[in-house]
């Protein structure tokens, strides 16, 4: 029921109408969901930025977990 409710919602309509900053983050060697999908999703926020994690994948292990959580400080940091 979770999956069937979830597809239901118009998920680009609502992030138009979300109007905080929003930080995306998304690993370029990402097997799960297209970069595609976040570079769409950064066009819809009003207020989105959208930083590629280089090797990263879509759980973002090891290093990679550390570089995320950097750039989710800086975000947060910087507004």
């Amino acid at each position: 029921r979770y999956i069937r409710d979830a597809l239901r919602i118009p998920i680009w309509e609502k992030a138009a109408e979300y109007k905080k900053n929003v930080l995306i983050l998304h690993g370029d060697q990402d097997d799960m969901v297209p970069l595609a999908v976040s570079e769409k999703a950064v066009q819809r926020y009003p207020s989105a930025a959208l930083q590629v994690i280089p090797g990263g994948g879509h759980g973002f292990e090891g290093d990679d977990r550390w570089r995320a959580a950097q750039a989710a400080a800086d975000f947060i940091l910087s507004h």
